[in-house]
């Protein structure tokens, strides 16, 4: 049987970097929200910009503010 190689131990730092980029991230995703643009118009407007399905950049958009409490608190 295959051996698997060993996972390197979490480095603390590392980890509370992400952590801070986690939050930053919701915390966007929050103040886009709060804007006053409506949610139709926002992601009308990504699309335009990107090029990405609109039913894609909806769900990145409900999955970002939720961000946060998914990640950090588990």
């Amino acid at each position: 049987m295959k051996k698997l190689p060993q996972q390197a131990k979490p480095n603390p730092e590392e980890f509370a970097r992400i952590a801070e980029s986690i939050g930053r991230i919701s915390d966007t995703g929050k103040a886009l929200r709060a804007s006053g643009l409506s949610r139709d118009a926002t992601v009308v407007l990504l699309k335009h910009a990107t090029g990405i399905p609109m039913k894609d950049i909806a769900s990145v958009l409900n999955a970002v503010e939720d961000l946060r409490s998914w990640c950090l608190t588990r």
